[in-house]
């Protein structure tokens, strides 16, 4: 390429050199945001009621007028809200009453992440979210533009942090993803089998939510009223005909479990093949990316170094198939998530994240204390719900104080599975009894450390470790004050003597 033929960065540049506003669909979606912060559930719940009849004539023309004044803010947001590329810097203009100029140099952009959900797909349009080494959150957000233009936007971030390290003399570390890539490179990739068994395998329970509204709406409707008569007369024979009754509603609400379980793994497995159909992680030049999504496409990307943390969580049936779910915890929003991931996986990733350095020998224990007061927060609860039991069935209240032993038992089993460990690279932990977590994190990466001890620590000699980055903490709990206290100043020391960089 000669020295004055443009590059493609140039052109990027040369399309969002003007102010540029977002799609004319945008106050669409800036309404709906508006509209979620405001509450789903409590919306739905005004709109039956006015279909019910339950709103005056004046309140439902003030409804009306509420409506109208928000696709008048939606728009207006959408009208004063222009960004563009000068220089190094992306400038964002936007306010209503009052204009906000935000600027920011394009080297400090960490990373763009692109969405593509389901109504912005017919349009050709995306959602991109700029992340910046400021903030935790968020910089901002661009609602709908057009795939093209949120490209641009990438590509130009990543060249300005590339030239910025390459002026600054500081390089990425030997583990960065992207370093000596000049193309993409697939490391791992989901098919809808894989899917099919992470769902399978997690527990169902989450799918229960699901529940509520169905029968908020049933309800309302009337359609729960014969399946409601009908359980008040099985509740009426068990009383007055004896136990042959009571079997039948011992059956009968053993059925509504078994059957509220297969829906709910049901939905588990939906809810997986939609949000990661065809998950990929590539390495690409600049860094990790991952695309996801059946209705809903996601591109999420980052550097190596932004990994802040990497986790693992499984469940029993997960660990006998042989995968986890593996998180890459980075700096700002959106982790890298990767379900299905095989042991070969997690090596390959945590080689470019981490590096060479073996895991942290997870070989301590903590203070076997910790059962007694899992089992001391059960029994109170167990005494409160006794107590306000007792007004409704008597002396059979004091049943739930059966869960106190059951739980000591449970606690002790995961106190004896719980592992924590640290070496001169990293600190480690690993807990869970059916649910296991594991966690790693580089000690170059700490920035708080904290010892804490509360009332119960302190009478013992005991502490909490607490160590802070900036993508999550990592905390290990009743451990011996001497150790907590040598473990700190050993993370301090790494982190002060480590010349790679945090972010």
């Amino acid at each position: 390429m000669g020295a004055d033929e443009p590059t493609p960065v140039d052109a990027d540049r040369a399309m969002l050199a003007e102010p540029t506003r977002q799609s004319p669909l945008a106050f669409v979606f800036i309404a709906w945001r508006f509209v979620r912060r405001l509450g789903v559930s409590a919306i739905a719940a005004a709109v039956l009621f006015v279909v019910n009849g339950g709103l005056a004539a004046g309140l439902g023309l003030l409804a009306v007028g509420a409506s109208g004044a928000l696709l008048v803010f939606s728009a207006l947001s959408w009208w004063r809200m222009t960004f563009c590329v000068v220089g190094d810097e992306l400038v964002l203009t936007r306010g209503i009453a009052s204009v906000e100029r935000l600027v920011i140099p394009l080297e400090r952009v960490q990373s763009v992440n692109i969405d593509q959900r389901l109504f912005h797909r017919p349009f050709g349009l995306v959602r991109a979210a700029v992340d910046t080494a400021g903030s935790t959150e968020v910089e901002f957000e661009i609602d709908a533009i057009d795939l093209a233009r949120a490209e641009a936007l990438r590509r130009i971030a990543n060249d300005a942090r590339s030239a910025e390290r390459n002026v600054s003399g500081t390089h990425e570390a030997s583990t960065d993803a992207g370093r000596n890539v000049d193309a993409d490179v697939i490391l791992l990739q989901r098919s809808p089998r894989d899917l099919l068994r992470v769902g399978v395998t997690k527990f169902p329970w989450a799918g229960f939510v699901v529940f509520a509204p169905l029968i908020a709406i049933g309800g309302e409707f009337g359609a729960l009223d014969p399946f409601l008569d009908s359980a008040g007369d099985l509740a009426d024979d068990a009383v007055t005909i004896g136990s042959g009754s009571v079997l039948a509603a011992v059956l009968v609400v053993g059925g509504i479990v078994v059957a509220a379980t297969v829906l709910g793994a049901a939905f588990q497995v939906i809810r997986e093949i939609v949000t990661n159909w065809d998950l990929t992680l590539s390495r690409t030049p600049s860094g990790l990316r991952r695309t996801a999504g059946l209705l809903n496409t996601t591109s999420r990307s980052s550097t190596a170094r932004r990994v802040q943390i990497v986790t693992t969580d499984d469940t029993t049936p997960q660990r006998r198939l042989g995968f986890t779910r593996l998180t890459l915890h980075t700096f700002g929003t959106g982790n890298l998530d990767l379900p299905g991931s095989t042991r070969t996986e997690i090596e390959t990733v945590r080689r470019l994240v981490v590096g060479e350095t073996p895991p942290p020998p997870l070989d301590r224990r903590i203070s076997r204390w910790s059962v007694f007061v899992a089992a001391r927060a059960t029994a109170a609860v167990a005494l409160v719900a006794a107590a306000l039991l007792w007004f409704v069935i008597g002396w059979w209240s004091l049943a739930v104080f059966a869960l106190v032993p059951v739980n000591a038992v449970v606690e002790d089993r995961r106190w004896r599975r719980r592992r924590w460990g640290l070496h001169a690279d990293g600190v480690g932990e690993s807990y869970g009894l059916v649910w296991r977590h594991t966690g790693e994190l580089p000690l170059h990466k700490a920035q708080v450390v904290t010892v804490r001890q509360s009332f119960f620590e302190r009478r013992r000699g005991l502490a909490t470790l607490h160590i802070s980055t900036a993508g999550g903490s990592f905390r290990v709990p009743f451990i011996d004050l001497a150790d907590a206290d040598a473990a700190r100043d050993r993370v301090l020391h790494r982190a002060e003597i480590d010349r790679r960089p945090v972010l």
